[in-house]
């Protein structure tokens, strides 16, 4: 904007038309500069308090699904063992949506955001091979279970005693 005003203002005026003119523009210029200066901050503003919100709600998010996470891990530790592998058969069924009695890495992937977690690739990969007893890259319904027993907090990981 000063850059226009500048250089409106040492332009050559070759007539009064002309002069008039750019008389006009610069205090257009002028009278504008303030105002968008006014509106500059105004959106500043407002963008520092969208920002605000969303991570306020992002928060609130988080504790929701923390709080889901904890009621569900509850629910399930009080479940009867039969009624827990049910449970836990049922939603390998679930994921396994080319039923090939095994998860990929994007049905696993899914399976981990239904427990609230978001992996990387990296932290994908390395979860899969540690639960990955036949190291074919994919997961059996038996290793599934022992995933959902160790992410309930109600088994071990593979090699620990």
């Amino acid at each position: 904007m000063n850059k226009e005003i500048k250089r409106a203002a040492s332009a050559p005026v070759h007539n009064q038309d002309t002069y008039n003119r750019l008389k006009e523009r610069l205090d257009e210029l002028k009278r504008a500069q303030p105002r968008e200066a006014a509106d500059s901050a105004v959106m500043i503003q407002k963008i520092k308090q969208t920002r605000k919100d969303l991570s306020d709600h992002l928060t609130t998010c988080h504790t929701v699904l923390e709080t889901s996470s904890h009621c569900l891990e509850n629910f399930f530790r009080h479940l009867p063992a039969t009624r827990l592998q049910e449970a836990i058969d049922e939603k390998f069924n679930f994921f396994d949506s080319n039923h090939d009695a095994t998860l990929d890495r994007e049905e696993v992937r899914e399976a981990m955001a239904e427990m609230g977690q978001r992996p990387t690739n990296d932290e994908l990969d390395n979860f899969i091979k540690l639960f990955d007893h036949d190291e074919d890259g994919r997961i059996d319904q038996k290793e599934f279970s022992q995933m959902v027993l160790v992410k309930l907090r109600l088994g071990e990981l593979p090699g620990v005693m």
